[in-house]
């Protein structure tokens, strides 16, 4: 029992009705209301929080060696890896923590699309989780840029060039994000302007944790995402996170770390371009795109386009479709276990993308045709495919209750 006459126990009554951090964190976190049959997919957002908080700290760190100067800044990481005491280890929790990141958040997007989560009072989640997605991605393009390694010049300037093909805008967004290799009227392409790309990288980076919180707020407030895709649970199939689901919260956020220290022990280089062991210069630049894993779906893509406007309408048709998919989707029930046609749909969704990203990395005229017609799967998926599904298949019956009916 506290003493009354502790200025501490007196402290913490008059504090927490101003700051109520522990009622916050009891009700929002640790009892928060989750469906019964909470899995390990549902981990998946707390999980992207650790990597973004990981990447953030390691960020600002590394900014404090990282020097935005043409050679400066490839010299400077190179200093980091091998003069600063534990410079290597930094540098290798951020750039593992970005693989961490895009993997867990691929794998939550395909686990919303079986689910059906961005629809049934969803959608403003989903969208909003739609346009963190898309904030990770440039992140991940400006952050391979910074390494200012020769694979770093080339997709500076081929973004610049994607960049410039959007009408009115396009030539004042590549200056104003890349800079001199924005200003394709100039000769020195491969000369980045890595000040400003620099900046705009960590001011988009602290915008980013704005939107992720953006993005778990519209998904606390939304109804529970659950493996049937109901739009409202029964109350007796909503348990507390703790004690009936934390267990299952903390295998997941162990099952990462060691995935995550794996790949740091073990393959610390796995994700690192060749390419940019060479430092970038402007009188050669390489002809092929040495790019990391999570980026090369949308290379392909870009490739696909036959052409720079073409590539760069691609990826924006198929960003602008995953954020109007609650209104191409009609179907009557959301889960893709009582849709057979959409499971099959969605299983052929994923090999075409993994068959883009391969192609992306390739230079023959069979992959070349290979990759056209996964992008044109892709896109057809969600334009075409999904309202087409949803309207001709007849789903299987879909319980009212997550536990069948059993309390």
């Amino acid at each position: 029992m506290p003493n009354p006459t502790d200025p501490t126990a007196q402290a913490a009554p008059w504090l927490e009705q101003r700051l109520p951090v522990r009622r916050l964190l009891r009700d929002h976190l640790i009892f928060a209301p989750v469906p019964v049959d909470f899995s390990l997919g549902a981990c998946l957002e707390p999980l992207i929080w650790g990597a973004l908080l990981t990447l953030t700290f390691t960020g600002i760190w590394l900014g404090l060696f990282y020097h935005a100067t043409p050679h400066g800044a490839f010299i400077s990481l190179q200093t980091i890896m091998r003069a600063v005491p534990f410079g290597w280890l930094i540098r290798d929790l951020h750039r593992t923590g970005v693989t961490i990141l895009f993997a867990l958040a691929y794998l939550q997007l395909f686990r919303a699309l079986r689910l059906g989560l961005y629809r049934d009072g969803r959608e403003l989640a989903w969208m909003v989780n739609v346009l963190r997605f898309a904030t990770f991605l440039f992140l991940g393009v400006l952050g391979f840029i910074m390494i200012d390694g020769a694979a770093s010049a080339a997709l500076s300037t081929t973004l610049a060039a994607h960049l410039a093909t959007i009408p009115i805008i396009g030539t004042g967004l590549a200056a104003a994000f890349l800079g001199t290799a924005g200003e394709l009227s100039r000769h020195d392409l491969a000369h980045m302007d890595l000040t400003r790309i620099a900046m705009a990288h960590i001011a988009i980076g602290f915008l980013l944790l704005l939107i992720a919180g953006l993005t778990s707020l519209t998904q606390r407030l939304a109804p529970p995402a659950n493996g049937n895709g109901l739009a409202q649970l029964d109350p007796r199939d909503i348990v507390p996170l703790h004690p009936h689901a934390s267990s299952r919260l903390f295998a997941a956020a162990i099952l990462t770390g060691l995935i995550f220290f794996a790949l740091i022990l073990a393959a610390p280089h796995l994700q690192s371009s060749r390419l940019n062991a060479i430092p970038a210069s402007p009188l050669a630049l390489p002809l092929h795109l040495d790019l990391p894993w999570y980026l090369l779906g949308f290379a392909g893509l870009a490739q696909a386009g036959q052409s720079l406007g073409g590539g760069t309408l691609l990826i924006a048709v198929l960003l602008i479709l995953l954020a109007a998919l609650p209104w191409l989707d009609r179907s009557a029930a959301a889960a893709a276990r009582y849709r057979p046609w959409h499971r099959r749909a969605l299983w052929l969704l994923a090999a075409a993308w993994i068959l883009l990203s391969i192609g992306a990395d390739q230079r023959t005229a069979l992959w070349s045709l290979i990759t056209d017609l996964s992008a044109f799967y892709v896109i057809a998926h969600f334009l075409l495919l999904t309202p087409l599904i949803s309207l001709l298949e007849h789903p299987k019956p879909v319980p009212t209750r997550l536990t069948g009916g059993k309390i």
